[in-house]
């Protein structure tokens, strides 16, 4: 029966109140008062409204909750999209959870219909936040797709949890010594940029501060570790509580293989072929070997070109280097080889001469001519001397048949097809008989005196 029904009974009934009947009217308003109660829960917009708006509760933002805060980080890695050795940063896709305890923001006492408050970016405006930050990134962001990723959740003690989906740039250590077998260290370091450690402890949220989603594989890297730790770091305005997580990266080094290795190998194997040309090959020899030097030049730079200029040896630098020592080797063997036929060439060419020099030396030689008389006494002596030459030219072939005809003892005889030299004329002749005649007139006295 409804209370109000039943109250109008009651007051009908009798123009006096007795004791009885107002005593079950209490009792009944009682009991409805604490059912209303207990059916009654604030909403959001109540407990918010009498937090932050109550002029009873004078709720701060500017100041911390307590001294110190303490701030527990965790971070929820999504992606590694990128490491990148020219600019020396990787980008990373990641979401950083923050939880500390605020006691002024605490509603459990309204009894609130929702065991926690969820709100979006608008409300970090109007609570107190650490303002934390990556402190050594190049570039971060929050991302907005299609609004700004941010989450805030307030439970009834006063516990706060927030979240950021943020796109951040950070930092890498490269050591190339070992490239391509080489492992890179990329790392994030997060503070509070307001608050030093006297008004803000940061500190990862045991037991497991940094989670992955999945395996990082990229196309150039595989993540292979990554570790967290605390740090103190010393500033002229006090000291900070630094939170750095680091990752390590391993090349995966299968492309170079593929695009410097095996190349190099076989242009060394290009450049040992003109050894089995022969020594005569000079034109392929030469052709060879350059090409394979240079194929091995720009290959090398093709395989250097995304890598920063380094002060210092890598590993792969000593591998083309000693690449092309080889075909430089067969090229200086190349030199050697046609320095060494040119001088044997020329060494054959002076031996020819000289062997037809000494020949055409042998083949001049001196006939003596005598004229004999009826006695075999010598009448006359001629001494000049007659050349034969076994090498004639072209104008002075002598026939087969008309090599019967030449007498040593009236040389020269004109013969057919024999060029001799011109003869004595009949002057020359009278003069020789003349001076014979005399040397026997001058024998004749000589003897006529004995």
């Amino acid at each position: 029966m409804p209370l109000l029904q039943f109250a109008q009974e009651i007051f009908a009934s009798s123009s006096h109140f007795s004791t009885i009947r107002i005593l079950k009217l209490l009792l009944l308003l009682l009991f409805n008062f604490a059912q209303a109660s207990r059916d009654y829960c604030a909403n959001e917009t109540d407990i918010i409204d009498h937090i932050l708006y109550d002029t009873t509760v004078h709720y701060n933002r500017h100041k911390t909750p307590n001294d110190p805060v303490e701030v527990r980080i965790e971070l929820w890695v999504q992606e590694v999209t990128s490491v990148s050795e020219m600019t020396q940063d990787f980008e990373i896709d990641l979401y950083v959870n923050e939880f500390w305890e605020d006691p002024a923001l605490a509603y459990d006492y309204m009894r609130p219909c929702k065991m926690n408050l969820s709100f979006d970016h608008t409300m970090m405006n109007t609570i107190w936040i650490p303002n934390t930050a990556f402190i050594n990134s190049k570039s971060a962001q929050i991302h907005s797709s299609p609004f700004r990723n941010v989450f805030l959740m307030i439970f009834p003690n006063g516990s706060i949890w927030s979240c950021w989906r943020i796109k951040s740039r950070g930092p890498c250590l490269l050591d190339l010594y070992q490239f391509p077998m080489d492992k890179i260290t990329c790392f994030l370091t997060f503070e509070s940029y307001n608050y030093n450690r006297n008004l803000v402890r940061m500190m990862w949220n045991a037991p497991s501060a940094v989670l992955l989603y999945k395996d990082i594989e990229l196309p150039d890297f595989s993540l292979t570790n990554y570790t967290w730790n605390i740090i103190e770091k010393q500033y002229a305005a006090g000291v900070w509580d630094e939170l750095s997580v680091h990752f390590a990266f391993k090349r995966r080094y299968g492309w170079y293989l593929l695009q410097g290795y095996i190349p190099t190998y076989l242009t060394i194997f290009i450049s040992w072929i003109p050894f089995y040309l022969g020594p005569r090959a000079i034109p392929a020899r030469t052709m060879i070997g350059v090409n394979a030097l240079l194929a091995m030049t720009f290959q090398f730079g093709n395989v250097i070109r995304n890598l920063p200029r380094v002060n210092y040896i890598k590993v792969i630098d000593w591998w083309v280097l000693s690449g092309m020592s080889f075909v430089f080797g067969s090229l200086i063997e190349l030199a050697v080889i046609g320095f060494k036929m040119r001088n044997e060439g020329n060494s054959l060419k002076i031996k020819d001469l000289s062997k037809k020099r000494k020949f055409k030396k042998k083949t001049a030689v001196v006939i003596r001519c005598e004229r004999l008389d009826l006695m075999s006494r010598p009448l006359e002596v001629d001494d000049s001397p007659i050349e034969l030459d076994l090498f004639p030219t072209p104008t002075a072939e002598i026939p087969e048949e008309s090599i019967g005809d030449v007498n040593f003892f009236d040389w020269p005889r004109k013969s057919k097809g024999i060029k001799t030299k011109p003869t004595q004329t009949t002057a020359t002749k009278s003069r020789d008989t003349t001076r014979t005649g005399e040397r026997k007139s001058s024998v004749r006295s000589k003897k006529k005196e004995h």
